[in-house]
């Protein structure tokens, strides 16, 4: 679908209290930094994280058609020794959930470039 093509589509890379966001559409990138990480946990403080992406990516699609819900792939890159626990996973899905988005994968592994991205990102 045409519409499908125009939609922002995001690879969230998590480390420890840092978030780089690629938007592959318009090819933009954004760092953030930010204090949402735990001893135990990538993720520990929720609402920091959410507020921190929320306004990365505000900035970073700044000019486009907002209408347009986001395709977000998040990919924890730290803390995820033995894989990942339900309670790990739902909180990568609600971040995505948190900015709009309307379908939210988490990849585990190797990082990605950006045709694979797009690969995750179309199964449905």
């Amino acid at each position: 679908m045409v519409f499908d093509l125009l939609k922002p589509m995001l690879y969230v890379r998590v480390y420890r209290n840092r978030m780089l966001i690629r938007e592959l559409v318009a090819q933009r990138e954004q760092d953030v930094h930010a204090t949402f990480s735990t001893e135990r946990l990538l993720v520990g403080q929720f609402n920091d994280a959410r507020v921190a992406l929320r306004q990365a990516i505000k900035l970073m699609l700044r000019g486009q058609w907002m209408s347009m819900a986001p395709t977000i792939l998040v990919h924890p890159m730290e803390m995820i020794e033995g894989g990942l626990s339900q309670v790990e996973e739902r909180i990568f899905h609600e971040l995505g959930a948190g900015i709009g988005s309307r379908r939210v994968r988490v990849h585990i592994g190797d990082e990605l470039n950006d045709e694979a991205v797009r690969r995750q990102l179309a199964v449905r």
